[in-house]
Parts: structure tokens; C-alpha cells; sequence
């Protein structure tokens, strides 16, 4: 068995069908935001280009770029998949998503986000579910990162460790840790065209979180969700500390605008913050300086070497453990600053609350 199915119940659409097993072929369109991504859209369409079941159309939403993205698409748009570029005015990916989602003819929508490549098999794992069961009404993947740096070895280790640690499972063992509740992203996901049309598609005003909210609406509907265990995207990870950051800042802040709950957001702004209260004290008083150092000195290890140590299973180069202040002080204060711009705004700017309702409530 190659995915696990989560929900029995058809995208509130009150579908009766009882002889859900077939063999089916159904049309594919690779659904693409794309914004100044010259230098990624070469190894993610020859990806793409290179599995072993191609999309019957590829639709990318194109959010105003300036560079030359768009010159480099047109390349491939004579190898033998339609493609079509549609306008984004509003920039932002579920919106872009929304657009190109609205032109596809396909059955199934498959998402995919320039820069992220895709395993040869991927987009047909992704569409064996819908295939084998036409009650089917959204399909997740996993993912690994893609990495070359020290820097990006670090980052993957340390944010994406129980994603990595998850593929060398055996079979067996995947199957009986999967999640309780599927949290499907923009990452790599599928979704029926149908089902899709009758959400409302994703958030148009959200910059991040947008895929975590459309999860969220997939659940409530009580839509049938697969997990398929061996579509694999390889995800792109930032190359320096300033891009880690503004990564983590960006889609925490996405979270705080959802109101999106995560308490280890307020447990490393309580740290940090009692750390630097520590060691303003510990200036006046240079005694009992060395204990919110050693504390802190003990968190890099707990959350960073540790974990990069666990996840490269003792294989750590030297270069990989100088990363790992950069890596973690980066992605923490990035990540617990954006959920308290997020909450904030949440709280003071109340159109994001009536967005959100009038969202969830179509």
C-alpha cells in the first residue's frame, strides 16, 4: 500500500458513490505560481519534463515578474504539454493559484512552486489515488530537502529533520506514524478539480499560510484526503541566515493572520526574551553571567547540534556544527517575530478577521 486515506466522506457534496474502485485515466493540470523565478524555472520544468507520467497541461500564474521568467517558460512550451501563461495582478501564490485554476480543463489539480523539484514519479503517485477511487478529493506527498551547503544541510537538519527522519522508515512503520490529521500544503498537493471549484479555491489576500488555511477548509468539509508515501517533491532550502529569517518571518506571520495556534512560537519569545533580560543583569553583575550563557549554550545544543547530529545519523562535517547558531538563532527569531506581527494584526486590523470568516464560510 503506497498512501494512507484519512476521511470517508465526499468534499460536502453529498456523493453517494458506493462503486468507487477504477482504473480510470484522469487529466492532469500542473498548477504553477511563479514570480521572478528565472534562475529556478530551468530545473523545475526539466524535472517535470523528465517523470514518467507528464501533466496534460501546465498552467503557471504569473505575479508581475520583471525579469526574465517568462522568456525562459516560452522555451518550453514546444515539448509537447500545452502551456499557458495567465496574469496574477494580485501576486500573492493562492491567488495565482485561483487564476490559473480557473483556465485548466483537467480533472485533478496539481500544485507545484518553482523551485521545488519533483521526483520522476511524482505526479504520478500524486494522481494513482484519484485514479483508484473517484471519490478522491485532495492528495498529499512527502518531501525531502534539496541541499548543497553546509548552511543548507544545517537548515534541512535542524526544520526538517522529522520529514527526513519519516522517508527511511520502512513501509510498516510510515503507515502506522502517519498524522491523525493530514495537513496538506502548497508544498505538494492535489486536489479535484470539482472539490477545488466548490471550496472557493485558496485565500486570495493572504501573502503566506494561504495552503495551511485551504488544508484547514479541507478537513472541515470532510473531504477525502490521501497521503500518498511515495510522491516526493525535493524542496528548496535558503542558502544564507537573512533569507532563513525572512522565510520564517514570513510564514509565521501567515500563521498569526490565520490565528493559527503554536505555542512554541510564545515559548522561544519567552526564552529569548528571558535570556536577554539575563544578560543585562549578568553585565551589571558578571557573576551570574555565565548562566544565561551556559542556558543558551545548552539550547543551541538541545535544538540545533543534537538534532544535526540525530538526523545525519553521526555522519556531521565539521563546517555543518559552525552553522548551527546562524541556523537556529535565524529561523527562532524570525519565526516567533512574525507570529507576534501576525497576532497583532489579527487582533488590531480587523479585516483579516473578516476575511478569514467570510472565507471559511463559503
Amino acid at each position: 500500500m503506497s498512501y494512507v486515506e484519512y476521511s470517508s466522506a465526499l468534499c460536502g457534496s453529498g456523493n453517494t458513490l458506493t462503486a468507487r474502485a477504477t482504473k480510470q485515466r484522469r487529466t492532469v493540470a500542473l498548477i504553477m505560481p511563479v514570480k521572478n523565478e528565472e534562475r529556478s524555472v530551468g530545473p523545475t520544468l526539466d524535472a517535470v519534463f523528465a517523470s514518467t507520467r507528464l501533466p496534460d497541461e501546465i498552467v503557471i500564474a504569473d505575479g508581475q515578474s520583471v525579469d526574465r521568467t517568462l522568456e525562459r517558460v516560452e522555451a518550453y512550451m514546444r515539448r509537447g504539454v500545452p502551456i499557458r501563461v495567465v496574469p496574477n495582478p494580485q501576486i500573492f501564490a493562492g491567488a495565482g493559484r485561483n487564476n490559473a485554476a480557473a483556465v485548466a480543463t483537467s480533472d485533478i489539480l496539481l500544485f507545484l512552486d518553482f523551485g521545488n523539484l519533483v521526483h520522476p514519479r511524482w505526479i504520478e503517485e500524486m494522481t494513482r489515488p484519484f485514479e483508484q477511487d473517484v471519490t478522491v478529493d485532495a492528495v498529499g506527498g512527502l518531501f525531502e530537502p534539496y541541499v548543497e551547503s553546509d548552511f543548507e544541510h544545517c537548515v534541512a537538519r535542524i526544520q526538517y529533520g522529522g520529514m527526513m527522519l519519516f522517508s527511511r522508515l520502512p513501509r510498516t512503520e510510515q503507515l502506522a506514524r502517519v498524522p491523525s490529521e493530514p495537513r496538506l500544503s502548497g508544498l505538494g498537493m492535489a486536489v479535484a478539480r470539482a472539490c477545488y471549484q466548490r471550496l472557493g479555491g485558496m485565500p486570495t489576500w493572504l501573502r503566506a499560510a494561504e495552503d495551511k488555511l485551504f488544508g484547514r477548509k479541507l478537513l472541515i468539509a470532510r473531504a477525502r484526503i490521501v497521503l500518498s508515501l511515495d510522491a516526493l517533491v525535493y524542496h528548496h532550502i535558503r542558502k544564507d541566515p537573512r533569507a532563513l529569517f525572512m522565510q520564517n518571518l514570513i510564514y509565521a506571520r501567515g500563521s498569526g493572520h490565520i490565528a493559527h495556534t503554536h505555542s512554541v512560537y510564545s515559548r522561544r519569545l519567552l526564552f529569548y526574551a528571558a535570556i536577554l533580560v539575563a544578560v543585562g543583569y549578568g553585565a551589571a553583575h558578571p557573576a551570574v553571567l555565565p548562566v544565561p550563557l551556559l542556558s543558551f549554550a545548552a539550547y543551541l545544543y538541545r535544538a540545533g547540534v543534537r538534532q544535526l547530529t540525530k538526523v545525519g545519523e553521526g555522519n556531521v562535517r565539521f563546517g555543518q556544527l559552525l552553522q548551527v547558531p546562524r541556523v537556529v538563532i535565524a529561523s527562532d527569531v524570525g519565526a516567533f517575530l512574525g507570529y507576534l506581527i501576525g497576532v497583532f494584526d489579527w487582533i488590531t486590523k480587523p479585516q483579516y478577521r473578516q476575511l478569514y470568516q467570510d472565507y471559511m464560510k463559503r
